[in-house]
């Protein structure tokens, strides 16, 4: 089993991190790495099985969404390159701890697949793009 986690501190309110990633549809803070967000079906951003589709390729679905400890949980359910059909049982957590100066944001994934390396590769550059886009955002 493999996984790759990703955290990064945001000098800004936790309720502030949480009002702008937590709408599962809404991706508009991360500039430069989603070029499109697509909702699918007629659950909403905050509803557990809410579906998207991210840049046409990566298919994704709402498994957890607990805004009271500011976190949410999903599966990739289909993607593109390493993150095909290939990986089996993705899931990622998302969760916000308040810290000192602002907001830790952790990003973790777990996954099964024929090759974690490729996995990894793949996934690890965005996840961080991702968390440094989110920070810029903030900012």
């Amino acid at each position: 089993m493999g996984d790759c986690y990703n955290k990064i501190e945001i000098h800004s309110p936790i309720s502030d991190v949480w009002n702008t990633i937590s709408n599962f549809h809404d991706m508009t803070w991360a500039t430069g790495v989603t070029i499109n967000v697509s909702k699918v079906g007629d659950k909403e951003g905050t509803e557990i099985g809410a579906k998207r589709v991210i840049n046409g390729a990566i298919h994704e679905t709402l498994t957890n969404f607990d805004p009271e400890k500011f976190t949410f949980s999903y599966s990739i359910d289909h993607g593109s390159g390493p993150v095909s059909n290939f990986v089996r049982n993705y899931f990622v957590v998302v969760k916000l701890t308040s810290t000192e100066s602002g907001t830790l944001v952790e990003w973790h994934s777990s996954f099964e697949s024929d090759n974690d390396n490729d996995v990894k590769g793949f996934i690890y550059p965005m996840y961080s793009t991702l968390l440094s886009a989110l920070k810029k955002t903030l900012s």
